[in-house]
């Protein structure tokens, strides 16, 4: 065997065996018969933990490799010139013998799969004792198939699905069938074995055999809940091959046992959540359903169903009526094809009828399920349903159902279903009438309502194309009326645009897409889209902005450049002919004024003035305009002798709305195009020298009218030093802006001078604008202008010196850091001046803000100047904080300082007279704290002037729930923040050891101090209660050891503070009976802790804590008490509700997790104790207090009788 296995050696072991004579065959194998029984013997160990002897191994092994061999050889003789050796077959016999027992010792895996092969390939060859030897190799394949550790792959399935046929020839009825049995259904039952044919196959098999189909059935239906979809229907596929397979009797049994079996349970099956076996079982019975075509499985299935699935349709309860809704849609129609073609017409009608029915059904579940089933079915079976039941079907779907109020999911299928009838060409006739009644369910106040109404018009549309391509001598009459069916005729064009202005991107993308034949046509000139767009734009303006902005898909970059261009060039062209216009009107008004001058001249000569000197250069001083009277009345002098001019032609640019329209869908298709505009600078290059040229001169035009800013946008897409004069303007019209400038014209002017990168002056007109407001000094950034400007910068000088108008200015700071992404721009490219003006903001927000807070007379505006300058201090100081750099630590330090003056004004509340002004800027300075750590930045000096903040701010008067929640989150979001952190770690981690534990147990604290039984939270407020100690929880985890401690001592205030809600709730003036459920802030504030089996086991060791911790006084007597001055009413009176906390807390604690059981027995085995001790003290006097103790004390002993 070792010269065999060599590449190097030409020793062929088969050719060998086949060549050699008869009588030296029969020789060899004698001699290996005996040493295979002698070294099976020594193969296997005497002590189970020992294993196989190596050498021993291989000589097994070499003998059966021979024996492999050797039958290879025998196969390719005739049978009866080549009998199988006796000692051949003996040893054959013996290695299929042991080989089940090999198959337990890991290290003779090889050696198994060897026996295995030898019985395999005399099985396939027929050989002496073949079916003897097939069961035991079986076995072992299937040992295989059904083992947890082992890979189930398609040729161990083959080779087990090869073997099968021997259990036809009696291979259960030997005496180890029983183990066989049991593979065979564990086989049956693992759900691996169906992903290839071969296994459904076998599956079908072991059902075939009468023997095992009732176990392999209920070894199936075990493990049904558990499989996928696509494993369900391969049952079902291994079912209809038994079925079809079996004889008379054996498909009765088949039917009545399993099939019918399934039918029953998939109609009776909960449907309720986390359960799927309806699901399932429908799944496996529609594979079934799907060969009802042949037409003993038609027969079948009407035989089978009738017991079953009529009563259940009828049946009041709404699960069953479901299920079997399900069914009969999937199996419709359902009749007998030896029946009549009159008994199958009446079977038709009446289970049209009872479809007609469902879709009235009381049950919105029943009518959303038959509503997209009838669909389908109509449209299968269209032509041969009654046309009465039809027409009621269509009536309902497309009045009742379509509108219906009680349900959104029975409209959606109702919408969706009539797509599904569309796929039929035989019900475009009647659609054609029918569709408009859908009109309004394109205005359903339900999303998905509406993406599946545009899902029918894109049908409908697509509909009308294919039937248009189509050949006409295949054309039928129904077609033919189809192609009167336009999505406008089902909705209309103004109803798609006025919601194509306000829905949602789904409904918008389907809009365009249904659209963009009509307003973009493909092959079409420039002047045409151009029009296009104008009509768009006439018909709804917002509108157009949509239908470009969702264009992407449809539409490609060159067809978008290709139209901004045509609107470009158109726009050029009329400002041009208005400029012309202009200069003509100019002209001929210039000429009639020196006509009518001159004419005046000449009638003074005549009238006898004193001739003088000629002079050469007579010049009329007076100006073109200076009198309109005059110019009015040789106009109309001139009109007289003149034939009026025509007017020009009207043009749809002549409308401010149009032009503004125009530049608009401009903008939007460069902005959504930015990126791919990037990826192709040649594109970019010719977009950028065509608007370059013309935006001047039509800015120029539209100055004062609304398409000034859209034009302002569209510039700053170009490049700085292009439209250079314009971003000057904008500089200047800002300066000009009054105090009650909207928030619209403010942005109209910034965002061009942001995208064009002149930040630095807006925040220098700003910085400008509050000094002088507050001090009316000098800028303090005057110095540096001409360092950050070129030499060639234009100065501009403020018109409105004297009104600095402060507010305006901080709006404008304020919209510069308004988008959260643009914060880290400013602070990189423009961190200098921001930091010069933070630092102004430092030395003069806090003296103004004392000043009006000590000042007892109201002045609005003052006030909030003060409390939008601290808004923009704290938003100023965070950003570049959490900008980093080597000068981040200035701005922390600036917030630091500012919180903590916070601090120490609201310390002292009774110092200030102006209350309003100092809760509003107490209120500020939290959303700071708090968002500290959201923005980044974690200093350690910021982030414990921040915690000190919260903390004081917390114990305040008027504080409330909310903010109990802000601060809980915030601590939690900080350790989260810290634990990422690898820069001054420790120092953080310390910081969060001492401030957050108490700030937390304050906030908590707090919230129970704010609620009561008179003012509940919310639900929503309770859910993030449990939300935001979770990530407490979690916080602290990710510190490690830094946390242990900090977990352990929230969990003992937890149960402080579940001990004061279950005293108030429960033992106070209570007199209804004891019960163990938690109230739902209790239950908030716990279940953090049982969602794992960490926290589980931190809430057992608090619990124990808890009840010892006040051990030492219980037990003592009242006497003894009394002498050291405690009052043992009051002390028995706490032990009590801890022992009562405790029992219920454990009580809900191992019902939410079982697994925490054996952590609370020492926690229940003091309670237990400190319970007994109560009953000794015999010093509760409260009714409702014994009550509750002898709940608590029944639920600890029966969590002891648990663990």
């Amino acid at each position: 065997m070792d010269c065999r296995r060599s590449r190097k050696d030409p020793f062929n072991l088969d050719e060998v065996l086949a060549e050699l004579p008869r009588a030296q065959l029969d020789s060899l194998w004698e001699s290996l018969l005996s040493w295979i029984t002698t070294g099976l013997e020594s193969l296997i160990p005497e002590n189970d933990e020992d294993d196989a002897d190596p050498e021993k191994a291989a000589l097994v092994s070499a003998i059966v490799d021979t024996a492999l061999s050797t039958v290879s050889a025998l196969q390719s003789e005739a049978e009866d010139t080549a009998p199988v050796p006796v000692g051949l077959l003996q040893t054959a016999s013996i290695v299929n013998t042991m080989l089940l027992s090999l198959d337990e010792l890991p290290s003779l895996d090889g050696l198994c799969d060897r026996i295995a092969r030898l019985s395999e390939l005399w099985w396939s060859r027929r050989l002496p004792e073949a079916d003897s030897l097939a069961p035991p190799v079986l076995s072992y394949l299937l040992q295989l198939v059904v083992a947890k550790d082992h890979k189930t792959t398609r040729p161990l399935v083959q080779r087990a699905c090869s073997l099968q046929p021997c259990l036809w020839s009696g291979g259960l009825t030997g005496s180890g069938s029983g183990r066989l049995r049991q593979l065979l259904c564990g086989a049956a039952q693992c759900p691996q074995i169906l992903a290839w044919d071969e296994g459904v196959r076998f599956v079908a098999g072991v059902l075939g055999m009468s023997a095992l189909r009732t176990p392999a059935h209920a070894a199936i239906k075990a493990v049904l809940p558990s499989v996928t979809k696509v494993e369900a229907m391969k049952y079902g596929q291994a079912y209809y091959r038994a079925w079809r397979m079996a004889e008379t009797a054996d498909r009765e049994s088949l039917e009545e046992h399993c099939i019918q079996d399934f039918m029953y349970h998939a109609v009776h099956a909960s449907r309720a959540p986390g359960c799927r076996l309806a699901r399932l079982l429908y799944q496996l019975l529609h594979h079934i359903h799907g060969q009802r075509r042949h037409r003993e499985t038609a027969e079948m299935l009407v035989r089978l169903y009738q017991p079953i699935l009529w009563r259940a349709l009828t049946v009041p309860n709404e699960t069953v009526q479901l299920n079997a809704t399900f069914i009969l849609l999937d199996v419709f129609p359902l009749e007998d094809p030896s029946e009549t073609r009159v008994a199958r017409d009446a079977e038709l009608a009446r289970q049209s009828r009872l479809l007609a029915d469902l879709l009235q059904e009381a049950s919105h579940l029943v009518r959303a399920a038959a509503a997209k089933g009838v669909c389908r079915a109509l449209s299968q079976f269209w032509d041969i349903m009654p046309q009465d039941c039809l027409k009621q079907m269509m009536k309902v779907l497309l009045q009742d159902m379509a509108y219906d109020a009680a349900s959104v999911e029975v409209r959606l299928q109702a919408v969706s279903g009539i797509s599904v009838v569309l796929d039929n060409p035989f019900t475009h006739a009647y659609m054609k009438s029918a569709l408009p009644f859908l009109a309004d369910a394109f205005h359903d106040v339900q999303l998905s309502v509406r993406v599946a109404v545009c899902d029918l018009l894109l049908k409908v549309k697509q509909i009308k194309t294919l039937r248009l391509t189509r050949p006409l001598s295949t054309v039928t009459p129904d077609c033919l009326l189809c192609q009167n069916i336009r999505y406008f005729d089902v909705v209309p064009v103004k109803d798609l645009l006025a919601r194509l202005a306000m829905d949602e991107p789904p409904v918008c993308r389907r809009i365009v897409q249904l659209m963009v034949n009509s307003f973009f046509p493909s092959g079409e000139s420039d002047e045409t889209l151009l029009s296009r767009c104008i009509c768009l734009i006439q018909e709804n303006r917002e509108a157009s902005r949509r239908f470009y902005h969702h264009s992407e898909k449809v539409l490609t970059l060159e067809d978008a450049v290709r139209l901004m261009i045509a609107i470009r060039q158109a726009l050029t062209l009329h400002a041009r002919k208005l400029q012309a216009r202009q200069a003509s009107a100019g002209e001929t008004s210039r000429q009639r004024h020196m006509a009518a001058a001159g004419s005046d001249k000449e009638n003074s000569m005549v009238g006898g003035s004193r001739p003088g000197k000629r002079r050469l250069h007579n010049v009329d001083d007076r100006s073109v305009l200076s009198d309109a009277s005059q110019e009015s009345a040789s106009s109309s002098d001139d009109s007289a002798l003149e034939p009026a001019a025509p007017p020009p032609p009207s043009s749809p640019l002549d409308k401010e709305e149009v032009v503004v329209g125009l530049v608009d869908v401009t903008a939007v298709l460069w902005t959504c195009r930015l990126t791919e505009l990037a990826q192709r600078p040649d594109l970019l290059e010719t977009l950028q020298q065509a608007w370059g040229r013309v935006l001047p001169l039509l800015f120029n035009q539209h100055r004062d009218a609304p398409a000034a800013g859209s034009l302002l946008y569209v510039a700053s897409l170009l490049p700085h030093a292009v439209m250079t004069p314009l971003a000057s303007h904008c500089l200047s019209a800002l300066k000009e802006l009054p105090e009650d400038a909207s928030a619209e014209r403010c942005a109209m002017l910034l965002d061009p001078l942001i995208n064009w990168g002149r930040c630095d002056d807006v925040i220098e007109l700003c910085a400008e604008r509050l000094q002088a407001a507050f001090d009316g000094e000098r800028s303090f950034v005057a110095s540096q202008k001409n360092q950050r400007r070129s030499a060639g910068g234009v100065r501009f000088r403020d018109p409105r010196r004297g009104q600095p108008r402060p507010r305006l200015a901080l709006r404008w700071l304020m919209h510069l850091f308004s988008p959260s992404l643009r914060r880290h721009v400013l602070t990189t490219k423009y961190g200098a001046p921001l930091r010069e003006l933070l630092t102004w903001m430092s030395a003069a927000v806090p003296p103004a803000a004392e000043e009006r807070l000590s000042s007892e007379r109201p002045h609005a505006d003052r006030d909030e100047l003060v409390i939008e300058l601290v808004r923009a201090m704290i938003v100023v100081s965070l950003a570049l904080a959490a900008g980093g750099g080597p000068d981040s630590a200035d701005p922390s330090n600036a917030l630091r300082e500012l919180l903590i003056w916070g601090r120490g004004v609201a310390k002292a509340p009774a110092r200030w007279a102006n209350a309003a002004l100092l809760r509003s800027v107490s209120e500020a300075l939290s959303e700071a704290a708090v968002n500290v750590s959201l923005t980044g930045c974690v200093a350690p000096e910021l982030c414990e002037a921040g915690l000190q903040w919260l903390l004081l701010h917390l114990s305040a008067s008027d504080a409330s729930p909310e903010r109990c929640l802000t601060v809980l989150f915030h601590s939690a979001d900080l350790l989260e923040a810290v634990a990422c952190r690898s820069d001054r770690a420790d120092e953080l981690r310390t910081l969060c050891r001492e401030e957050i534990p108490p700030l937390t147990g304050a906030a908590i604290g707090q919230l129970l101090r704010l609620s009561s039984a008179e003012r509940p939270p919310q639900p929503a407020q309770l859910t993030e209660l449990s939300s935001h100690l979770k990530g407490v929880l979690a916080g602290w985890r990710l510190l490690g050891a830094d946390g242990e401690g900090p977990q352990r001592d929230l969990a003992a205030v937890l149960m402080v503070a579940a001990q004061r809600r279950i005293a108030s709730d429960k033992l106070q003036g209570s007199t209804s009976a004891p019960t163990p459920d938690l109230s739902p802030l209790v239950s908030s504030l716990l279940s953090p802790l049982w969602r794992d089996a960490a926290g589980a086991q931190l809430l057992a060791g608090a619990v124990e804590e808890f009840v010892n911790a006040g051990r030492e006084k219980t037990g003592r007597g009242e006497e003894e008490m009394a002498e050291e001055g405690s009052n043992a009413e009051e002390d028995v009176e706490q032990e009590l509700s801890k022992v009562v906390t405790a029992g219920y807390v454990l009580h809900a604690l191992t019902a939410a997790a079982p697994s925490a059981v054996p952590h609370c027995r020492a926690a229940a085995s003091a309670a237990l104790a400190a319970a007994q001790r109560i009953s000794e003290t015999q010093l509760t006097g409260d009714d409702a207090a014994p009550q509750h103790l002898s709940a608590a004390k029944r639920l600890l002993e029966e969590l002891n009788a648990r663990g």
